[in-house]
């Protein structure tokens, strides 16, 4: 199940509120991550003009879905890290 949003906003509140993870600029979620209402799970800063931060609900456990979510985007930013 997939629910896209137009605003980052809308995201990273979905995503404090524990609805799931949110792919986002870290300049959009430094204060939620500041005040440990997200985290990030992969501990991972990318400096690119393109880059995202994936963060979750500070409170959510990890689950086998989420690990699985995480290796294939961290497989995906390598593919396209490589691609240049």
């Amino acid at each position: 199940h997939t629910v896209r949003y137009g605003y980052y906003s809308v995201i990273i509140r979905a995503a404090v509120a524990g609805l799931g993870v949110a792919l986002a600029p870290r300049c959009y979620v430094a204060e939620e991550l500041a005040s440990g209402a997200l985290v990030n799970p992969l501990g991972l800063d990318f400096d690119s003009a393109t880059g995202c931060w994936l963060t979750v609900n500070a409170q959510s456990e990890r689950s086998p879905a989420l690990d699985t979510l995480i290796a294939w985007l961290c497989e995906e930013g390598r593919r396209f890290e490589a691609a240049g």
